[in-house]
């Protein structure tokens, strides 16, 4: 087969799919089998080359992570880097009064240092949960950090030396809409976990 002179760009993108170097694992689309962040990735990858970008994540419904290349959504530090997950399930019926599809924003989370794949969760804080009890037992038992008037949080003298290490939570007192638990924010390089009680 003799191709173009100027192949058009639906040829540049079958050329991309050529291309893929690592072979496809992960389905293209929604699964609740574990696969690696690196083969969700390269499923979605192939995915964007096949249907574009536009509204990719609802399209799709597969796992992925906004920002995985550049290490957003990510805990890099200690053994127990993570990679939280998303997976849109809701419809594509966008507008539509009569719509009753089931569906939703679905979360699990990849520890890269141990393999340990959460749960799915409906809730990110549940999954971000989920993983803690699995690989930093007894993180609901660290004391609740108050913020300094600076901003930073107050590490007080007695807290546990066990704790203090590359990739650890730290619990924080937060206001009752600003509970999230935020990844690589805890003084440590782990996720800062809110609560609203001391």
């Amino acid at each position: 087969m003799k191709l173009p002179a100027h192949p058009s760009s639906d040829q540049g993108d079958l050329f991309d799919l050529l291309t893929l170097a690592e072979p496809i694992t992960a389905p293209l689309g929604f699964t609740v089998d574990a696969y690696t962040p690196d083969e969700h990735h390269t499923a979605c990858e192939r995915w964007r080359i096949e249907h574009g970008t536009f509204a990719m994540s609802g399209r799709s419904h597969m796992w992925h992570c906004a920002g995985y290349d550049v290490g957003c959504n990510r805990i890099l530090a200690g053994d127990h880097p993570t990679v939280l997950m998303t997976a849109g399930t809701r419809c594509e019926h966008y507008g539509r009064p009569r719509c009753s599809c089931v569906g939703d924003l679905l979360y699990r989370i990849h520890c890269e240092g141990c393999g340990h794949v959460t749960g799915i969760h409906a809730h990110e804080n549940d999954a971000v949960e989920d993983h803690l009890d699995h690989c930093w037992t007894g993180w609901r038992n660290l004391p609740v950090l108050t913020q300094a008037k600076n901003g930073t949080w107050k590490i007080p003298a007695d807290y546990p030396t066990t704790w203090q290490i590359p990739g650890a939570p730290i619990r924080t007192l937060r206001q009752p809409l600003a509970t999230r638990h935020v990844p690589s924010r805890a003084s440590f390089g782990g996720y800062d976990t809110g609560t609203i009680t001391p």
